[in-house]
């Protein structure tokens, strides 16, 4: 997110960066939610 708005969404982190990287963002924010099967473990790896 930057200012607000969703610039990327993607199952992977090197994609996301990727995009970043191409759209020339800076100060933003980036979120992840976690899958079910994750959820169960309730940590991340």
């Amino acid at each position: 997110m930057k200012d607000g708005r969703v610039v990327a969404v993607s199952d992977s982190h090197d994609v996301i960066m990727k995009e970043i990287k191409q759209k020339g963002l800076d100060d933003i924010y980036v979120f992840y939610s976690p899958t079910e099967k994750e959820k169960r473990y309730k940590f991340l790896f």
